[in-house]
């Protein structure tokens, strides 16, 4: 009786696709940070490149509500990836303290397996 080895498992990115409510959800909360980045006073040391990146951001998003389902993949570079989880983190700390807050659970569940996502591919 022979033992069969084990298959190595290969690492693989996690796939995500942007559905209509989670994109409209991450415009939101890009929306959000934006307004905190005009609003705030404090130095805030690569202020420009946020806001590089965040005009960045909204572009694709943008081309991706506008797109149809057949249309390519955009990739996300890791400076994008970071604002991408800041302005989740605030919309879901805003979630929480809503008087509503037992209906924005589903978004909070939403912006959580966005963060998983990417917070993954920050590590990789």
């Amino acid at each position: 009786m022979t033992r069969h080895p084990k298959r190595k498992q290969q690492n693989t990115l996690p796939v995500t696709l942007f559905t209509p409510e989670t994109l409209s959800l991450t415009q939101q909360a890009l929306a959000i940070f934006e307004e905190y980045l005009q609003r705030t006073s404090a130095a805030i040391v690569n202020r420009q490149l946020a806001r590089e990146t965040l005009s960045s951001l909204k572009h694709k998003l943008a081309i991706l509500s506008a797109s149809s389902v057949d249309s390519p993949a955009l990739a996300f570079d890791r400076n994008e990836v970071v604002i991408l989880s800041c302005p989740l983190q605030m919309y879901m700390l805003a979630c929480a303290f809503t008087p509503d807050a037992p209906r924005k659970r589903e978004e909070m569940r939403e912006c959580r397996n966005l963060l998983h996502y990417f917070h993954s591919l920050l590590f990789i």
